[in-house]
């Protein structure tokens, strides 16, 4: 596993995205590990939405563990990752990571995240995610996209580049 470029860190006054441009070809697998928070208010969660080379991802499963139970639903297009909002507890971010597989290859992708949003008070949340990317064109692009608000100071992502998976 090598990091590829530099991490992505917001600063003060926040980020509408976090994105990887010009991503080598040189590796089989991509992973990038996330710590995102949004400034938005109203409700506990926030989607974010994650394109490639531009276009949104297909969500196939999306399974959401709650302190108070399970859910499993189908989202949106590009719902791979869902973080904490203004209203959950203070200074607390939605921390996981999403791995692409085979990202340089001629064939569609397959995508898997694994995340947490963090709650102290209420609400704490794991999920995992899967998806396909629907493209057979070396992705050299991800970016993630806050659907309300924008990513808050000290959010952070680093894109990894992984050999022969």
């Amino acid at each position: 596993m090598t990091k590829i470029g530099s991490s992505v860190l917001v600063g003060s006054g926040g980020a509408a995205t976090v994105s990887f441009t010009s991503i080598p070809n040189t590796y089989t697998d991509l992973l990038v590990k996330f710590s995102l928070r949004c400034g938005a208010t109203g409700t506990r969660w926030n989607n974010s939405v994650v394109t490639f080379n531009g276009s949104p991802a297909t969500v196939s499963n999306w399974v959401i563990g709650y302190n108070n139970g399970i859910s499993a639903s189908n989202y949106a297009s590009g719902q791979l990752v869902f973080i904490n909002h203004g209203d959950v507890d203070a200074n607390t971010f939605g921390n996981g990571e999403m791995y692409i597989s085979k990202y340089a290859g001629s064939n569609y992708k397959c995508t898997s995240s694994m995340l947490t949003a963090e709650a102290n008070s209420a609400d704490g949340a794991i999920g995992m995610v899967s998806g396909f990317i629907s493209s057979t064109s070396v992705l050299t692009s991800i970016t993630f996209t806050a659907q309300s608000n924008v990513y808050t100071e000290n959010s952070t992502a680093t894109l990894y580049g992984i050999l022969k998976a």
